[in-house]
């Protein structure tokens, strides 16, 4: 995109002279791995917020990572 910028500190973005926006957002880092979820299910630990609701849904639906009396992650 050809053109100028100009920054809005109070937004924190970048507006160009097309209209078009840069915005900076902040996010919050997780430090979650694979390996956390499945010791998690296994140790029959809920991974609410770690992970999708659709992602719960298949691990139970299939009884993945559980033992094979324990269908709940």
């Amino acid at each position: 995109m050809r053109g100028e910028f100009c920054y809005s500190a109070a937004a924190r973005s970048f507006r160009h002279s097309s209209g078009h926006m840069l915005i900076f957002l902040q996010e919050t880092r997780l430090d979650i791995s694979s390996t956390t979820i499945r010791d998690n299910v296994a140790g029959g630990k809920s991974i609410r917020y770690l992970v999708p609701d659709r992602v719960i849904d298949y691990i139970t639906t299939h009884g993945l990572y559980c033992g094979p009396n324990d269908g709940s992650p």
